[in-house]
């Protein structure tokens, strides 16, 4: 049997007794440092484990905290739909880290004109450089747009690429001043080994930059996006601020000295990135400049200036790597009654996305509230840089599938920003749970915060001066409006309160009024079910006493049954769908749709440009037809109407006018715009909406008519039926209908005459009653010049000068 080692022997084969054991030989002086060095990092440990505790013991102790969960794949914009939420709820904390931000998106600009410079120095030193002058770069681009080459096939540079490279030259040390500026927050990383490290499988691709790596197997920047680089460079930036005309040291020195050189630079950066041979020679060697490149390239005038101030653009564009999982605390400065209910501070938690990443994950589900994924569309052509056999959208969708099949996230609000969003949620997920689905573009600030605070799926107008609107179309804009206007019941909540001779009760009918009553009322829930209510309304049929139907979004119907509603049609006392034709059109918040159900207008816009036919029974025949007849005001007989039909043209198109028409009524004041409907007279070269077996759109180019159905009117084709303008380059019509005739041309033998009648949007309109032939614009602050009978003219004219200010709307049959 073996004697048992004695404590001594067990102590000195201990690795870890070894490696804490005091050095041999140690003197006294050795030795006192050595024990305050362990004393001082004890105490640091103890402080570290000290602020754990703490911070745990808050997060417990505070209920009003949201945990919310950034997922998603490398790139897939987490980090960016941040700065949104920050941007959004926190603008003042956002406004006065904004300067930090500053060094960030200079070192983007500087990286990637240092990366072009390098490919610039490979091309000239494999190249002999033209002696031509730099004036003469110029006269090497052929007149289609390409480069000229050599007889090589290599690139004609000149000396003015070396001339540029020398005087480029400086921003090398200013790329590494704002590095050292940054500190801890920026590394190098190289992978060489291929593991699978996070850091080393994102080398290639530059994150700064977003560009290619400069050589293969090079390093790569990345920063780590936490607070403490903001704080570090906002301290330097307020202290090189207060201390202009002094001598700076440090940090502080090299910020300024970055900026003092980047704008002493930037007429020479400028003439690098708009070279037609550097263009080509990134698009032949294929190194792709990314979007927030190209955009602070573009934008180099602004931000090498010596006074630059960040941009809330300039900051969402900025690239910064996401190493590890980062924690963000965000405080809501005016929270509204919705981020009440989740708690006026949030903590968000971005993680990396790559796939070596994701492990780190699942300690973050246990206490989540709510989890942003983000999954990139843009991405179905590209491939993981961690695996180049694995489609980037692919690995997206199997990632989705496995956070919405996590049961330690059963109990998470899901939200989905996507720009194609299926609703996979219903066979996946593994309980019933809120999801919502969003079209978003997280670089579109204005339009993303607008998301973010609202509850709607779709992103809102952006007029063409620039401004956005509040609403995402013009339904959701009445809807709002009615919504504010209509009083809800005070028990359900969802329908509107019961109107009786002007007065407005609290409830939508007895019912709900019986519940509030019997309820205590902390046990009261609105109804998941609709009801019936009782609104007053009797069914527009006659004989019918019973009341209408109430429909979904609180708004009464005209009739109590789908019965009534076919009777209606039958007896003439109902509109028939314009597609469908059988059954009644439907209410709309509050107004009569052209369709009897969402199936009928999706179809209808899905085969747009399209003509619908509009029965003589109907109130829209009734209201064109009188005004076609009451602005015939040649001394002509009248004409006899044939047929009317509902335009339904390009929806592109169509957004964009109704885009316009938001904008001139916010910036005129002027209802819908001072939008008016005018008639226009073209040429028809074929029998388009003689009867119903001819609505189909021909394709002769001759045919005007067809032409504009199908893509709306273009100022480029405006005066080719006439070549004569009396108010210059404009897109005409008339209040007039006979003035209208005059222009109607028929070739192709139809026994009829066609016209237009369109919606034009004239806002501030310039009364003028002589012509101006050279006018390509209304005059300054109008929006539209009108043609007064009286002087040059007999009748009137109206005249717009942008395509998006017209919309056709029918298209009337007649004959003379």
């Amino acid at each position: 049997m073996s004697k048992p080692r004695s404590k001594s022997n067990a102590s000195i084969d201990d690795p870890l007794t070894l490696a804490l054991a005091p050095p041999p030989n140690e003197s006294d002086t050795e030795r006192g440092e050595r024990l305050q060095r362990e004393a001082e990092a004890k105490r640091i440990s103890d402080s570290i484990d000290e602020e754990l505790k703490q911070e745990k013991a808050a997060w417990k102790k505070n209920k009003s905290l949201f945990k919310l969960l950034l997922l998603g794949q490398s790139e897939s914009g987490k980090s960016t739909t941040l700065k949104n939420l920050q941007l959004t709820f926190a603008p003042q904390a956002w406004k006065t880290e904004s300067t930090s931000w500053r060094a960030v998106i200079q070192l983007n600009l500087i990286r990637t004109v240092n990366i072009i410079l390098d490919a610039l120095a490979n091309e000239l030193s494999t190249s002999r450089p033209s002696s031509a002058a730099g004036s003469d770069a110029h006269s090497r681009i052929s007149h289609a747009g390409s480069v000229q080459t050599s007889d090589h096939g290599s690139l004609l540079f000149t000396s003015k690429h070396a001339l540029l490279k020398l005087r480029l030259a400086p921003l090398r040390h200013v790329e590494n001043d704002l590095k050292q500026s940054l500190g801890a927050a920026s590394t190098e990383v190289t992978s060489s080994d291929g593991s699978d490290d996070e850091q080393a499988v994102q080398s290639d691709r530059d994150d700064v930059g977003e560009m290619r790596s400069r050589s293969p197997g090079g390093a790569d920047l990345f920063l780590r996006s936490n607070r403490s680089w903001r704080e570090a460079l906002h301290v330097q930036y307020r202290s090189s601020s207060k201390s202009r005309g002094k001598v700076d040291s440090g940090s502080a020195a090299r910020l300024s000295g970055a900026t003092e050189v980047i704008a002493g630079c930037c007429e020479d950066i400028q003439a690098l990135w708009e070279d037609e041979v550097v263009r080509a020679m990134l698009r032949i060697r294929k190194i792709r400049v990314g979007d927030s490149s190209v955009f602070f390239l573009d934008n180099v005038e602004r931000i090498a200036s010596r006074g630059y101030e960040p941009s809330d653009d300039d900051i969402v564009r900025a690239r910064l790597r996401t190493l590890g999982v980062q924690e963000y605390c965000l405080k809501f400065e005016n929270p509204t009654e919705a981020n009440r209910a989740a708690g006026k501070e949030w903590r968000i938690y971005d993680v990396g996305g790559s796939r070596s990443s994701r492990a780190a994950w699942l300690p973050y589900f246990d206490d989540a509230n709510a989890v942003l994924f983000l999954a990139p569309i843009s991405c179905f052509d590209e491939y993981l840089a961690e695996d180049a056999h694995v489609n980037r959208l692919e690995d997206s969708v199997l990632l989705w599938k496995s956070v919405i099949q996590s049961k330690l996230l059963s109990d998470c609000i899901i939200i989905h920003l996507h720009q194609k969003f299926r609703e996979q949620h219903k066979e996946l997920s593994p309980k019933s749970r809120r999801f919502y689905g969003y079209i978003t573009s997280v670089i579109d600030t204005k339009a993303t915060s607008t998301t973010l605070s609202s509850g709607c799926g779709r992103t809102v107008w952006r007029d063409p001066d620039g401004s956005f609107s509040s609403y995402c179309g013009t339904t959701h804009r009445e809807a709002a409006a009615l919504a504010r206007a209509a009083r809800r019941c005070k028990n359900c909540k969802t329908r509107p309160a019961y109107v009786e001779s002007g007065k407005v009760h609290s409830f939508c009918g007895k019912r709900c009024a019986k519940e509030y009553r019997a309820s205590d009322a902390s046990e009261r829930t609105p109804r998941s079910s609709p009801a019936p209510v009782e609104t007053g309304i009797l069914c527009k049929l006659a004989g019918c006493k019973a009341l209408v139907h109430v429909g979904k979004d609180g708004f009464p119907g005209e009739f109590c049954s789908n019965k009534h509603r076919l009777d209606a049609i039958k007896a003439g006392k109902a509109e028939a769908c314009l597609f469908c034709t059988k059954w009644p059109k439907a209410m709309v918040n509050g107004r009569l749709s052209d369709f009897c159900s969402k199936a009928c207008s999706q179809d209808t816009l899905g085969a747009a440009p399209i003509i619908l036919n509009i029965p003589n029974r109907h109130k829209a025949y009734a209201s064109v037809s009188k005004q076609f007849t009451d602005g015939w005001r040649h001394p002509t007989s009248k004409p006899t109407v044939i047929k009317i039909w509902k335009i339904y043209g390009d929806k592109r198109h169509s957004d964009r006018f109704s885009r316009y028409k938001l904008a001139v009524e916010r910036r005129t004041g002027l209802s819908n715009g001072n939008s008016r409907r005018r008639w226009h007279g073209t040429s028809r070269s074929c029998l388009l909406g003689d009867n119903e077996y001819n609505q189909d759109l021909c394709s002769a180019r001759d045919c005007s008519l067809c032409s504009i159905i199908r893509s709306s009117f273009e100022l480029a084709q405006a005066g080719n039926n006439t070549n004569f303008g009396r108010f210059g380059a404009g897109i005409y019509t008339s209040a007039t209908s006979s003035k209208a005739n005059d222009y109607v041309k028929e070739n192709g033998g139809s026994p009829y005459r066609a016209a237009l009648l369109n919606d034009v949007v004239l806002g501030k309109a310039k009364k003028l009653f002589t012509g101006d032939t050279s006018l390509t614009a209304p005059p300054q602050g109008y929006d539209s010049v009108i043609g007064e009978p009286g002087g040059d003219l007999n009748y009137d004219e109206s005249i717009v000068y942008k395509n998006e200010a017209i919309c056709p709307l029918f298209l009337i049959i007649y004959r003379n």
